[in-house]
């Protein structure tokens, strides 16, 4: 955490028994993300994405807030 709050676009990595591992702050706020893994014809890992929100997210929190 200490490296996500000092750097300047939100983010750290450390390395954990051989795995690169990521951590980042974003205004999404805490809750559960979707992740899919990209991968290559071998099976390896070569991109990772994470669904911060869309707008049905967006809608869906603004209501449970009771701002829509």
């Amino acid at each position: 955490m200490a490296q996500i709050r000092a750097a300047e676009f939100g983010r750290g990595q450390i390395d954990i028994g051989g795995a690169r591992v990521l951590g980042f702050s974003t205004t999404w706020g805490d809750g559960v993300f979707p992740v899919e893994a990209d991968v290559d014809g071998a099976g390896r890992v070569v991109g990772v994405r994470v669904c911060l929100g869309d707008e049905a997210r967006r809608s869906r929190t603004e209501r449970v807030l009771g701002r829509a």
